[in-house]
């Protein structure tokens, strides 16, 4: 507070030590709470060491807080700083009726408090567009569970901003925080916390707004193709809102784009950002080409994955595979859907809650084969699995209910006999009298519907700029 050494001690020698007067300055800052900052927080600590528990208890619940402080972050502060005090008196002299509304509120906030630092940790580039200096400040204060984390958003932010320097020295962090979990999962099979995409975003990020991007290409290629896609779609959105607050060059990201040679990371190209027609249709050529010769694609098989809210590298090849076939690349769409599962759904999956993971996929396949080489679309090309090889002999002249009449008739002579259940696998057509029950329903309430709905997709995929909205409210009409 002094520049000049000796006036602060004479000020501490004459004043810290007369009481009358510290109660004096505790009456001024007590007034002045919606005035002053500096009151604000002084005004906690002082009655703490004067030990005046009631115009501490006062205080904690005073909702007075100066104008000039208009953030929620703010003014959070101060309230936390008040009841701080008050809890740490309450406790120290024992006062349970008062500490027990206080922690009660003090909970509250820390509750509201880590909503916010997890909120801030979770999105840093709405920190940066929203020009917060709290959020800054919280951005670069807050612990995180895995420590990598704090580095990894810190690089966003820096880079977001512009701060490449800065950016550098916690990019170098992210990298060997991730290296070392890494090597930690391959040598102990342990995984506690550790990087989510966001963390590993942040380094090819960083390095795409340096023009270092071979480097960034290199660094995907160290992960899966499903999962280089989900990061991909963070490296997108970061550099979009780069490109806005003006801290890349739309060039660096096509730079990028450019050097890409992995199916997840183009595809998530094509996935998330816009490109002209010409552009477009040489990166769907690449994809099929990638698609075509690729021997080793896999996909992630966990259950927590396909229950997240992530969009999955499976949609984006069936985005892509549409949208080369809405530029008249059906060879090329083709291939790329050949890329994404398309098992037949069994008939329980039409009834379950979580049918759609299958439904969808074979429903989309069907439409897109059947206009990419032409062909009719039957009920023999969407009945599920056992049931389309029971119903194989079945005529393809025959449709409608005439083919759901023929279907059910033969379902009759597939019925499991008793000395077959010994050994299923020498009769694998046949089925229990609850089978038959339900591919019976089947026929009746979902074939007919879903043959409707897979013909009105395919008509989509295949319309023209010009009558694509006739034929989507076409298919709508099967959602209503």
């Amino acid at each position: 507070m002094f520049k000049d050494e000796p006036t602060e001690t004479f000020i501490h020698t004459r004043y810290a030590s007369s009481l009358p007067a510290l109660r004096r300055l505790a009456d001024n800052l007590f007034a002045r709470q919606d005035i002053s900052v500096y009151a604000a927080r002084a005004l906690p600590g002082l009655l703490h060491e004067l030990d005046d528990g009631d115009q501490l208890f006062k205080l904690a619940f005073d909702e007075r807080i100066p104008a000039s402080i208009t953030s929620t972050v703010g003014k959070r502060n101060i309230r936390y700083a008040r009841l701080k005090a008050a809890t740490l008196y309450a406790a120290m002299k024992a006062d349970y009726n008062h500490l027990v509304r206080l922690l009660l509120e003090l909970s509250t906030i820390a509750v509201v408090d880590q909503r916010g630092s997890d909120y801030i940790q979770d999105y840093p580039d709405l920190v940066v567009a929203a020009k917060d200096v709290d959020a800054n400040r919280r951005l670069f204060e807050t612990c995180t569970g895995w420590p990598g984390t704090r580095h990894a958003r810190l690089t966003i932010a820096n880079t977001l901003s512009g701060e490449l320097q800065e950016a550098s020295r916690h990019a170098i962090a992210t990298n060997e925080w991730i290296d070392h979990y890494r090597r930690t999962d391959r040598e102990e099979g342990m995984r506690n916390t550790g990087p989510e995409r966001p963390d590993i975003a942040a380094i090819p990020l960083f390095l795409i707004s340096q023009g270092r991007v071979l480097d960034a290409v290199k660094f995907l290629q160290g992960w899966k193709d499903w999962y280089a896609y989900e990061i991909c779609e963070c490296i997108f959105d970061y550099s979009h809102l780069a490109q806005l607050l003006g801290t890349q060059s739309s060039d660096r990201l096509m730079e990028f784009v450019d050097a890409l040679v992995d199916i997840g990371p183009l595809t998530a190209a094509l996935s998330f950002h816009e490109f002209a027609i010409p552009k477009r249709k040489q990166l769907l050529e690449k994809l099929a080409k990638l698609c075509s010769k690729s021997d080793n694609f896999s996909l992630s098989e966990s259950f927590h994955r396909k229950r997240s809210d992530h969009i999955h590298i499976e949609d984006g090849l069936r985005k892509s595979s549409a949208m080369a076939f809405s530029l008249g690349l059906e060879a090329e769409a083709l291939a790329i859907s050949f890329c994404t599962p398309h098992q037949r759904p069994n008939i329980w999956d039409f009834s379950s809650p979580f049918g759609h993971e299958k439904v969808f996929p074979f429903v989309f396949r069907t439409a897109i084969v059947a206009e990419g080489k032409k062909t009719f679309i039957h009920e023999k090309d969407v009945l599920p699995e056992k049931l389309e090889s029971i119903c194989s002999c079945i005529s393809m002249e025959l449709e409608g209910a005439e083919f759901r009449e023929q279907a059910k008739k033969i379902l009759s002579g597939y019925i499991r006999k008793q000395r077959d259940e010994v050994d299923e696998t020498s009769f694998p057509n046949k089925i229990s009298y609850e089978d038959k029950e339900n591919a019976e329903r089947f026929i009746d309430r979902y074939l007919e519907t879903l043959l409707a709905f897979t013909k009105a997709f395919s008509s989509v995929l295949a319309a023209s700029s010009v009558s694509v909205n006739k034929s989507f409210i076409g298919l709508l009409s099967f959602l209503g």
